[in-house]
């Protein structure tokens, strides 16, 4: 009986050493440069058809962005943190902001003010809906881009590039002024 179990064995690893190898994706691979191409063309469709319909999904509606008044606030000395602030118009396609990035900061969360109670508390939130044809605007004690452990080196230069990040994949790179007040604000 052992013979028989040994000998079902190999066979088994004969017939799975016959079969051809399965194509690694990128994840499998751990090197998505330098993992093999499905051979099937139909394998690199971005919008599959859904079973059994024969047409493809359609793409999702892609907005276009107009930022404007995009501002850092220039942190006080010993302060490694600051905010950042613009008004976001989306047009086109109603959007989502689900975060943002910079060289300038180690991390940037997006934020919201809201009173709890008789108390005015800063909250992270997942992101900001943009309305099609409409716009958010995040300012000084309202609606925010924060940013973590900051880098005085970039800061000083006057400029900052911060990456937007939106739901659907898009992102936008938009230049923020660093200033000490509001663009509006008067001058002191």
């Amino acid at each position: 009986m052992r013979h028989s179990i040994w000998l079902a064995a190999v066979s088994a690893l004969a017939l799975a050493a016959c079969n051809e190898p399965a194509v690694p994706t990128p994840y499998e691979d751990g090197d998505a440069a330098h993992a093999a191409a499905p051979e099937d063309p139909a394998a690199n469709t971005v919008n599959p058809a859904p079973a059994g319909t024969g047409e493809a999904e359609p793409a999702p509606a892609m907005a276009a962005f107009t930022v404007t008044d995009a501002w850092i606030r220039n942190p006080p000395p010993g302060r490694d943190v600051t905010a950042g602030f613009m008004t976001l118009t989306a047009e086109g396609a109603a959007a989502r902001l689900v975060d943002a990035r910079s060289l300038a900061a180690a991390r940037m969360e997006i934020h919201t003010m809201a009173m709890e109670g008789d108390v005015m508390r800063m909250r992270q939130v997942g992101g900001f809906d943009i309305p099609e044809g409409g716009s958010i605007t995040l300012a000084p004690g309202g609606d925010h881009l924060m940013m973590f452990e900051i880098n005085r080196d970039i800061l000083a230069t006057g400029q900052v590039e911060v990456e937007l990040v939106f739901e659907n994949g898009q992102t936008v790179n938009q230049v923020f002024e660093v200033r000490d007040t509001a663009p509006d604000a008067p001058a002191n």
